[in-house]
């Protein structure tokens, strides 16, 4: 999950952005800083771990959206269910069941070769 450490970053980017513009605006005002602070946060180091989380979520929504795009795919060209096991034997029992691995496998394979004997037809033409 990233919404913690993304929560946090963004906490920190905050946190130190508000620190650093008190102490410009104390600077600006010819102020001295009387907090005593011995560890100034660094304002673009928390900002880059920022960016960092939310390209992070970024991958991670576009592999999401590829997989439900190629989910779909699969769902509009192979309607049929595919089992997990590579021994079931549904087909018998239930023809609009469930497609056997193996079967699956062929119909895979026929796919792929048709797509390349096309493919090479429209580059031989």
């Amino acid at each position: 999950s990233l919404l913690g450490p993304l929560r946090e970053s963004m906490f920190l980017t905050i946190r130190s952005s508000a620190f650093t513009l008190q102490q410009n605006n104390l600077a600006d005002n010819l102020k001295r800083d009387t907090g005593g602070h011995g560890h100034v946060p660094r304002f673009d180091k928390h900002l880059e771990d920022f960016y960092a989380c939310c390209d992070q979520m970024e991958l991670h929504l576009k592999t999401a959206i590829q997989c439900m795009q190629q989910l779909t795919s699969s769902q509009h060209y192979l309607p049929g269910a595919v089992t997990a096991m590579r021994m079931e034997n549904f087909m018998q029992d239930n023809p609009a069941g469930p497609i056997p691995y193996p079967t699956y496998l062929n119909t895979v394979r026929v796919h792929v070769q048709s797509a390349k004997d096309i493919h090479d037809t429209l580059i031989s033409a």
